[in-house]
């Protein structure tokens, strides 16, 4: 459902039918698809609960006033069953905005602004203080009283609270819905503990405007880019077919080139294949070039040069050969093991994550350049500015925990000059933000573009950050669903669903 955070019941002991009779309420969009995840568990504090049901249930079948009342077997032999009221009630419309592509959802933020500080006489930091705002981008905060101001952001349409308790009386703690506070105003609260700690709260809209593109097409630097390409390749076209008139532009086609990986094989196998359509005069009709793994690498070292494709390739081609034959032993000398420690250190320094992949990409760089490289993938756009070179399209596979293989999850993730995304669910980012912080597609931090950023990501076949993380930040807002208007328009608020567009979405927290 449309709701940050699970429920459930209370335990009942020792019974072979139990009854609840508990109510919970949930505040849902009718122009999304929403969908209740029902478990049963039979409850073990020595070895875990043991799962006895999972169902699901789509409120979309519910109409305004109705009561209904379902009834769920617990197991396939028929024995036990779990009955449930379902009962959907109308609302008055607040007009909530949030934008759409057909597949994902974000929604309209606010942000909450807290300060601390203590009233009492004595007055000292030594008090720790956490504060949490359910399904917030930023999570459980805590700190010192009067340390500094602590910020929340998440959907305004959600009926939140912010909790506060000190760490050393977890029992005293304070509780503010957020729909007690007006925007943008000041409110001050007294913690009624003890230690006397007044809270100060300013509830603030966001921007509505997005730094995530939810669409489908082309963006607007890569439309402008194939104007410029078709030029090229209606001239190439001609000269290759002997064409006695002018190409017309709805005859030019959209020619693309898929290299596939293979590590140095792939990227010398690369090389040779655009060699040889160097030599036929086929290299211009060309529009994309697609690769991954070793193909990125030949991909990223050509576009160092802003008109490779104008040129012969017998020079790179030639300096590759010697990259490749030297000798392998100095990446894993002294120096240069002490520069990877430099380069990761720095990137912990400056907000990145870790981890032995880009230690793995460092060591590439090394093997395949004698200097380190500083290149980044934006930089590539100049590549593109006259239409000179086909557009490169760098591909690596996102991987989904231990349950699916990477092949059988099929979830790719497209680098281009222009814009890091997901096709499958049509979310793009500017590429000099890749890395950075989103919630609800916007951007929350923004982290410095490092040096050789383009080989720490490109010379990577897999991509092992969920999809969330990675473009969306969608982490507290899984809801997906159709809202009416064309892919990538904005939403206006909420207005009447398309019912052409209806389509069955899961809107279940993936696991």
């Amino acid at each position: 459902m449309a709701c940050s955070h699970r429920l459930q019941t209370r335990t009942v002991k020792n019974s072979s039918s139990p009854v609840w009779n508990q109510s919970f309420h949930f505040r849902i969009h009718r122009q999304l698809k929403n969908v209740m995840e029902l478990k049963v568990f039979d409850r073990d504090l020595v070895t875990g609960d043991d799962p006895v049901l999972s169902v699901l249930f789509d409120a979309g079948t519910l109409r305004a006033g109705e009561f209904r009342c379902e009834s769920f077997s617990l197991s396939p032999q028929g024995e036990g069953r779990l009955e449930v009221e379902f009962c959907l009630q109308s609302l008055a419309d607040r007009g909530e905005w949030l934008v759409s592509n057909g597949v994902l959802v974000a929604w309209e933020l606010s942000c909450l602004h807290v300060q601390l500080e203590e009233t009492g006489d004595q007055k000292s930091s030594e008090h720790r203080v956490q504060l949490v705002v359910p399904g917030s981008c930023e999570g459980p905060q805590e700190a010192s009283v009067g340390t500094g101001t602590f910020r929340f952001h998440c959907p305004a349409c959600w009926e939140q609270e912010l909790s506060i308790h000190l760490q050393d009386a977890p029992e005293e703690q304070l509780k503010v819905p957020l729909s007690a506070l007006p925007s943008g105003q000041v409110v001050r609260l007294v913690f009624p503990t003890s230690q006397e700690v007044a809270s100060q709260g300013r509830k603030q809209a966001r921007l509505r405007e997005l730094a995530v593109r939810l669409g489908f097409g082309p963006c607007a630097e890569e439309q402008a880019f194939l104007s410029r390409r078709k030029q090229v390749v209606a001239a190439a076209l001609r000269q290759a077919l002997q064409l006695d008139g002018d190409v017309q532009e709805d005859e030019i086609p959209v020619v693309a080139i898929m290299a596939t990986g293979g590590g140095i094989r792939a990227m010398t196998s690369l090389y040779g294949q655009l060699a040889g359509l160097k030599e036929l005069g086929l290299l211009d009709c060309v529009s994309y070039i697609t690769g991954a793994s070793g193909s990125t690498w030949a991909l990223a070292n050509l576009y160092e040069d802003t008109g490779w494709s104008q040129k012969d390739l017998a020079g790179p081609t030639e300096l590759l050969k010697t990259q490749v034959t030297k000798n392998k032993l100095g990446v894993l000398a002294p120096s240069q093991l002490q520069r990877y420690r430099q380069e990761l250190a720095e990137r912990a320094r400056l907000g990145y994550p870790s981890c032995f992949t880009n230690l793995w990409a460092l060591i590439n760089e090394a093997l395949l350049h004698d200097e380190p490289h500083d290149h980044k993938l934006s930089d590539q756009r100049e590549a593109l500015s006259h239409g000179q070179n086909p557009l490169p399209i760098y591909c690596a596979l996102n991987t989904k925990g231990q349950s699916l293989t990477t092949f059988e999850f099929g979830e790719w993730c497209e680098f281009s000059p222009y814009e890091v995304g997901f096709p499958k669910y049509g979310a793009f980012i500017p590429s000099e933000l890749f890395g950075s912080e989103f919630f609800m597609g916007q951007l929350m931090k923004r982290l410095p573009d490092p040096a050789s950023a383009l080989r720490r990501y490109l010379e990577q076949p897999v991509c092992s950050q969920p999809p969330g993380q990675l473009i969306l930040g969608l982490r507290a807002q899984p809801v997906l669903g159709p809202l009416g208007q064309e892919p990538g328009q904005p939403g206006q608020g909420a207005g009447p669903p398309s019912e052409d567009r209806r389509t069955t979405l899961n809107s279940r927290q993936d696991s």
